[in-house]
């Protein structure tokens, strides 16, 4: 079992009760829920900073109010291995599979979160790498 460190946060009573919600139909303790999503949430966002530079392969995910320029998707077509595109009542979903080095990912991430209402990047290193 891993070491564990005690430290407390203030969260709104929604999130909480929504917390609560979770880990009574998952039959688990809260701390196990916010662990795994803050394990998710750090897995996402330091990965590429963490790890140093290396070769990557990522989904990205952005919503937008209107289609993303073709401009910024042309600067990185050499990661951009393959998109999707879904208009949606009012929202624009895109959906990019990107594999690269490591700093280009993060930057397509960094221009494209400028222009975005939402943007997620899902980390496959882990899952690709168990099936090879």
């Amino acid at each position: 079992m891993s070491e564990k460190k005690r430290f407390g946060i203030s969260i709104p009573v929604k999130m909480a009760n929504l917390i609560d919600d979770l880990a009574r139909l998952n039959s688990c303790e809260r701390s196990r829920i916010v662990e795994h999503a803050l394990n998710e949430y750090l897995h996402e966002n330091l990965h590429i900073e963490v790890d140093g530079k290396h070769s990557c392969i990522s989904i990205l995910i952005a919503v937008s109010s209107k289609p993303l320029p073709s401009t910024i998707l042309g600067k990185y077509m050499e990661v951009v291995k393959a998109s999707m595109y879904y208009n949606t009542r009012g929202s624009h979903i895109t959906i990019l599979i990107i594999e690269g080095i490591s700093e280009e990912v993060l930057n397509l991430r960094k221009e494209l979160g400028k222009i975005t209402r939402s943007i997620r990047l899902i980390p496959l290193e882990s899952m690709v790498r168990n099936h090879e």
